[in-house]
């Protein structure tokens, strides 16, 4: 038990010695945080970033001395001035047990864990909104009125959630007949949000959706639509939807009669979809929608598509005496048989519209799969295979200068589980370059060189890791 103690105590000495200076230190039996006022936002994103903070507000914090999600872990308010709140945690109450210690270090250095139904804005998640009364609209593809009923007595009410980094700045909502309201910009997707009622943070009392706070509390959760299931009404009593965006439960997603159409406005994530209707517990497809796939009971089920496609042209300039050769990757769930490629006077080719992201995919010539040596790989999920890969749209480029004489360059990270191999960037004059798209949220990472694992020169902000020798970290937007 005490080494296993003199171990933490390392960590943590390693965290605060790779901290900034000034920020994290060590008191005894405390740690210690300091939040200067004066941080602007840039220097903001980097504490949340270095320490794994990243819904901290400052704001909350000083306005009204509110913790958020860090409350939950222990930090306390030690002392708080106007231009600076420093923040104490009990090292001695954490390590009480064994089990404590081993929660004390996975929420230091687990650095991959990526719940995003917690407490966080996504794009990841299927889902709609179930009010008492309607107290949140859509008003535009990227506005939504938020209303606060009663409360008339109140001097002023904010508007705080997920869509604008849990500000206590504002929106303020405006006095209006029984109650509150404002139109503020909001994305589509899954949002969290909250009232402040003179200095009073609530939940939205008219929305049933909600989600711990981590602060004994709830926040409210509003989904903001981008697709609407209808059904013209022929005498049904109770209709839903049933399909690939909620795994085909038959009983979660009911459908409201409004004019003599069943209807239900939610939010569906990016991708390919099928579904059908159930009707008085009749299964049926779509008749107002023409595309239809067949099911695996000699029937069809209706289909769509959400979100936009960019044509990719593969080509495999091999395989010139192959009979015939199938396309198959992440991007159509390694069918097998679809994807026939076309015969070409180089070699092969097909051209496939795919959404932004990255795909592994093979070839399979003449029931043989097959990677091609020209191009980018990665690691397959068969042990000792590889996989080609191609990237669409990205949004992020890895970049590594200084090592012109290195034989190859790849990068790996919490992006991809840590694979050993990692991506292979592709040397262009002096420089490694890969091209990449993310999703919104924190993105740790190492370049390996020649199978040397090293932080990236042009990214000051890293973070510890188990091993002691840090990883480069950044937040993608």
């Amino acid at each position: 038990m005490k080494q296993v103690c003199f171990y933490i105590m390392f960590l943590l000495l390693a965290l605060a010695t790779n901290a900034q200076k000034g920020h994290f230190e060590l008191d005894g039996n405390n740690m210690l945080l300091r939040v200067e006022g004066s941080w602007t936002a840039r220097q903001l994103d980097s504490v949340r970033a270095l320490y794994d903070i990243p819904y901290f507000s400052k704001d909350s914090l000083f306005k009204y001395s509110y913790l958020g999600t860090l409350a939950n872990d222990g930090w306390k308010i030690k002392k708080k001035r106007a231009s600076q709140i420093v923040l104490k945690r009990s090292m001695v109450e954490d390590w009480g047990s064994w089990n404590n210690m081993e929660i004390m270090v996975s929420r230091i250095f687990d650095t991959q864990m990526d719940d995003w139904s917690d407490n966080k804005w996504t794009t990841r998640v299927f889902g709609f909104n179930e009010f008492s009364v309607p107290s949140v609209r859509s008003v535009s593809d990227s506005t939504s009125e938020f209303r606060l009923i009663g409360f008339e007595n109140a001097s002023s009410v904010l508007l705080s959630g997920t869509f604008n980094n849990w500000s206590t700045s504002g929106p303020f909502l405006n006095r209006v007949e029984g109650g509150w309201s404002a139109i503020v910009p909001v994305e589509a997707g899954r949002h969290e949000y909250k009232f402040i009622v003179d200095g009073s943070w609530i939940k939205d009392p008219n929305n049933e959706l909600k989600i711990s706070d981590n602060f004994g509390s709830f926040n409210s959760v509003y989904f903001k639509e981008n697709y609407s299931f209808e059904l013209q009404d022929m005498g049904f009593q109770r209709v839903l939807v049933a399909g690939s965006f909620n795994d085909w439960n038959e009983s979660k997603a009911q459908m409201k009669k409004e004019a003599g159409v069943w209807r239900l406005k939610c939010f569906i994530p990016d991708g390919d979809y099928q579904y059908k209707f159930i009707a008085d517990d009749r299964w049926m497809v779509d008749s107002k929608n023409t595309c239809k796939q067949p099911n695996e009971f000699n029937d069809y089920n209706s289909c769509f598509s959400i979100g936009e496609k960019t044509s990719v042209v593969f080509e495999l300039n091999d395989a010139s005496n192959a009979k015939q050769v199938i396309l198959a990757g992440a991007f159509n769930g390694w069918d097998e048989m679809s994807l026939s490629m076309k015969k070409t006077e180089k070699g092969w080719e097909a051209t496939v519209p795919i959404r932004k992201g990255f795909y592994a995919y093979r070839y399979i010539i003449d029931g043989s799969w097959y990677t091609d040596p020209s191009k980018a790989q990665c690691n397959s999920s068969e042990p000792g295979q590889k996989d080609n890969f191609v990237v669409v749209g990205p949004n992020y480029h890895f970049v590594l200068a200084g090592f012109e004489n290195a034989q190859r360059v790849s990068v790996s990270g919490s992006f991809n589980n840590w694979d050993q191999a990692g991506y292979t960037l592709k040397k262009e004059g002096n420089t490694w370059v890969l091209p990449y798209y993310f999703e919104p949220g924190k993105v740790s990472y190492k370049f390996i060189v020649d199978g040397q694992w090293i932080l990236d020169p042009a990214n000051p902000i890293k973070e510890e890791n188990e091993f002691g020798t840090g990883n480069s970290v950044f937040w993608m937007e």
